[in-house]
């Protein structure tokens, strides 16, 4: 598919580019096509849609998506700038969240077109449209339709929909060449953009592309940012029986049960004292509160039109972000908690030891967890008008995206062998968890592990449009009505390798993954069809009063839904018209969410009988599993 797309979308740029000859002015009309698909302008619709055009983005000096999201009040905990603090699984990626409702409510299109999800997924297992595919320098304008719209789109159009409207009919060429770093701690973003375009009376073709490279900014060079990102597992045991020891650094008596904090921990930078029975890990100078990225966004298209009226589109998308550095803590804790044995070399307690700590931690270098996203999108599409003065529009659409992370992680059964004496590659290595600079490097190599996975996602969409005037009326108004249909084909896939997989028992229950923190990701392959079909209504019902009515059936894997929608527009006055609509919505559970299982660490708390807190929170794994039995969820809404 991405093949014959790419092969069509070549020969229609060197038919076309044969053909210029000359250029001209281009003189747009601002029409909304978010929401409705009934075009009309901002002012006289009964639908509320929000436009940020051309001169409002270049007013704000955006860089990216990203800033003009950031403008949007209505979206509210979009995830645009994820670090390794907030958001570490969706890095070097970008979204909308309108109202707040969630990544997964709100749709995001592309010229009126679905885009396929990103393969990320943020932490709570929400799915999303990733926006930082989208060059800026080719961006029309914004159109935000702030209410549900499943009967004009379908599923996930719950909070609203946001159209990113890309340009068509720009002639000559354009370039943006963008500086800016911040005051203290020197991280820098450089970026280049373009857009070119020519034309003749049939033929205009759009190039635009930008580049970004982005520097780092360490949580280092903002301490105040990360004073409390401390964890209570630094270097710290749990004695297993009574016992005296009578000097050196560990000298005193304990009592089976009690805690002892590492005799060294105030020596490391990075150590913290608990309450001086825990030694803590001060980790929020190892991460970035920037990342180094860069990023490549390439976009074009080619209209034609034919002798017969009808107007032929081809548009070719490609993006590639790479999430470059990426540093995390030298080590996660090990949640086994394993016991050193009393007859450790090191053990200076003389009793077994129940361990809370990292195997890499105070002064060992960071490793890096690099992240890859790539996105590719291709759409054709053919447009008229009969005789008869109705319109029409059919398009393909196929989009994919692919994102790759790498994240280290500790190998659980070496760790356990090195406590033993059985570690490194010779197999007769012990760890030393009470002195760190006892351990050799070589061992460090055996215990470490890079986990390496990968999501695919890809989207193909086949739809078609007819509209126009149904009924004349006495006034000389007309009902207007709109008619369409679609097929939609969606794809997952995850992947992985073998030791990072989660495998299931006999019994279908997930086996731990040799990790001591991380829980693993299932191998699936999955892809489903929906069908749906619409119709919109649209009529004056008095001077100053326009109904709209929408119907909408959506045959889908998960079930099948059947959504109407009323809206009514009263121009009260001159200045002042009143809008209020009902509908209902619905959201497709993921292929994720229905196949996938996934580990994720959550974050418990004890409690005492009073309600207050018992010790410090801590990680632990929970397995999320996917259900066949999930169904769209529907909902009402009243604007």
């Amino acid at each position: 598919m991405k093949k014959t797309l790419i092969i069509l979308f070549a020969l229609l740029t060197l038919v076309a580019a044969g053909s210029l000859s000359y250029s001209q002015d281009n003189e747009i009309e601002e029409v909304v096509v978010t929401g409705s698909y009934l075009k009309s302008t901002p002012g006289d619709e009964a639908l509320p849609v929000q436009v940020l055009d051309r001169n409002f983005i270049d007013g704000i000096g955006a860089n990216s998506l990203s800033d003009v999201v950031a403008n949007l009040a209505i979206s509210s905990g979009a995830e645009n700038q994820a670090d390794s603090f907030t958001q570490g699984s969706t890095q070097g990626t970008a979204n909308v969240n309108l109202r707040g409702l969630g990544l997964s409510s709100t749709l995001v299109l592309i010229n009126g077109r679905r885009q396929t999800i990103s393969g990320a997924l943020a932490n709570d297992g929400s799915v999303f449209v990733d926006t930082s595919s989208i060059p800026v320098s080719a961006l029309e304008r914004v159109e935000v339709l702030k209410e549900g719209a499943t009967t004009t789109y379908g599923s996930d159009a719950v909070a609203g929909v946001v159209n990113f409207v890309l340009r068509e009919n720009f002639d000559g060429l354009e370039l943006t060449i963008g500086h800016q770093q911040v005051d203290d701690g020197g991280q820098r973003d450089n970026s280049l953009g373009f857009i070119w375009g020519k034309s003749n009376d049939d033929t205009h073709i759009t190039l635009a592309g930008n580049f970004l490279d982005r520097s780092a900014l360490n949580a280092s060079e903002r301490p105040s940012l990360v004073d409390n990102a401390n964890s209570s597992l630094g270097s710290s045991f749990v004695s297993y029986g009574e016992a005296t020891v009578d000097s050196g650094p560990y000298a005193g008596t304990y009592a089976p049960g009690q805690y002892i904090p590492n005799a060294n921990c105030d020596s490391y930078s990075e150590g913290r004292s608990i309450g001086g029975i825990l030694c803590g890990f001060a980790y929020g100078p190892r991460f970035n509160l920037v990342n180094a990225e860069k990023r490549m966004q390439v976009y074009g298209n080619v209209s034609h039109d034919l002798s017969n009226g009808i107007e032929v589109l081809g548009e070719l998308g490609f993006s590639k972000n790479e999430v470059t550095d990426n540093p995390q803590s030298p080590s996660y804790p090990d949640l086994t908690f394993p016991v050193i044995s009393a007859t450790h070399p090191s053990n200076p307690i003389g009793v077994p030891l129940a361990w809370l700590g990292r195997p890499f931690a105070f002064g060992y270098p960071s490793p890096l967890a690099p992240r890859e996203n790539d996105t590719f999108r291709a759409s054709l599409s053919l447009s008229g008008t009969l005789d008869s003065g109705w319109r029409w529009d059919t398009a393909v659409t196929h989009s994919s995206n692919e994102y790759r992370a790498i994240q280290p992680d500790t190998i659980a059964s070496r760790l356990r062998d090195a406590f033993a004496g059985r570690g490194g590659p010779g197999g007769d290595e012990y760890y030393d968890p009470f002195i760190p600079e006892n351990n050799s490097q070589a061992l460090y190599d055996y215990l470490s592990y890079n986990t390496d996975s990968k999501r695919t996602t890809d989207l193909t969409v086949l739809d078609g449009v007819m509209s126009g005037d149904l009924i004349a009326l006495s006034s000389g108004e007309a009902v207007e009505i709109a008619i369409g249909a679609q097929i939609r084909r969606e794809g997952y896939k995850a992947e992985t390798d073998d030791l990072y997989e989660i495998k299931l028992d006999s019994n279908g229950v997930a086996i731990p993954v040799d990790l001591i923190f991380l829980g693993g990701i299932s191998e699936l392959d999955e892809s489903r069809t929906g069908y749906s079909a619409f119709i919109e209504a649209k009529t004056p019902i008095a001077d100053d009063i326009e109904l709209t009515a929408a119907l909408r059936y959506e045959n889908l894997d998960s079930g099948s839904s059947v959504d109407p929608k009323l809206a009514l527009r009263w121009q009260a006055s001159d200045i002042v018209a009143i809008r209020a609509s009902a509908s209902t919505a619905f959201r497709q559970p993921s292929l994720s969410q229905i196949n996938a299982q996934i580990v994720q660490l959550v974050d418990i708390q004890d409690y005492n009988a009073d309600g207050t807190a018992k010790g410090g929170s801590a990680f632990r794994r929970v397995t999320q599993s996917g259900s066949s039995e999930l169904r769209q969820r529907n909902q009402i809404t009243l604007i």
